[in-house]
């Protein structure tokens, strides 16, 4: 059995998230005390050198493809 270890380079973007809060000028003709639009990412970038695999996911035979990117969108308001 021969073993073998590789040298790999990474950068990667995990998470991110980022909201506005609705100016309440708006809000107030809607009769809406608070209101923020807000998105997430998970996973959204990876440099590697390794095109196409996730050196984090890494299983007991070899390299498996990586975790999945995710985008969530949402408003959070209050009455």
């Amino acid at each position: 059995m021969i073993n073998v270890l590789i040298r790999i380079h990474q950068i990667r973007l995990k998470t991110i998230s980022l909201g506005y809060n609705l100016p309440n000028s708006f809000l107030s003709k809607l009769g809406v005390q608070k209101a923020k639009l807000y998105v997430a990412g998970e996973n959204l970038l990876t440099f590697s050198d390794l095109e196409g695999i996730d050196p984090e996911e890494g299983n007991e035979r070899g390299w498996s493809y990586g975790n999945v990117k995710k985008v969530s969108i949402g408003l959070k308001v209050s009455f």
